[in-house]
């Protein structure tokens, strides 16, 4: 009988340390935007707006603030300079991503663009694309969001 009543209490000890390490995670947040997921370490909530053409809002954390607008007239930055902006761009999945950096994040805004390639291919002129930005950031923030940005999550 006294083994039977250490093995319960090892086996709820067990339990309630394994139920402790779930709480240590439990601030960080995702964002879900169209076919895009961002996540976060921190807590970030989204806030949707009134948009006449495409969906917009923000995505905000306790001291920083993103807005994002998804629809057919988002495109990507073009024609930056390259002394003031460091630009990414790759494909993931069949998706077009540009991640914007600027030198000084305080003054210029920090973005990414993203879409699905076979979607413009098939409809150059009406295709959904998502572009997220916040500018007059730090440069501790901009290295946070540039590995949200990094990070991304595509679903479909």
């Amino acid at each position: 009988m006294t083994s039977r009543k250490t093995i319960t209490f090892i086996f709820a000890v067990f339990l309630f340390l394994s139920c402790q390490k779930e709480e240590e995670t439990i601030n960080a947040s995702s964002i879900k935007i169209g076919s895009y997921i961002f996540d976060f370490d921190t807590e970030f909530t989204l806030q949707e707006s009134q948009g006449i053409d495409s969906y917009v809002g923000s995505i905000n954390g306790a001291d920083l603030s993103l807005s994002f607008d998804y629809g057919m007239y988002t495109r990507p930055l073009t024609n930056l300079p390259t002394n003031e902006y460091s630009v990414t761009e790759e494909v993931i999945n069949g998706h077009y991503k540009q991640i914007v950096k600027p030198v000084d994040p305080q003054n210029n805004f920090t973005s990414l663009h993203v879409f699905k390639i076979s979607d413009s291919i098939a409809n150059p002129l009406s295709y959904d694309s998502l572009s997220v930005f916040t500018h007059k950031i730090n440069s501790e923030q901009q290295d946070m969001i540039v590995k949200v940005f990094t990070n991304l999550r595509i679903v479909e």
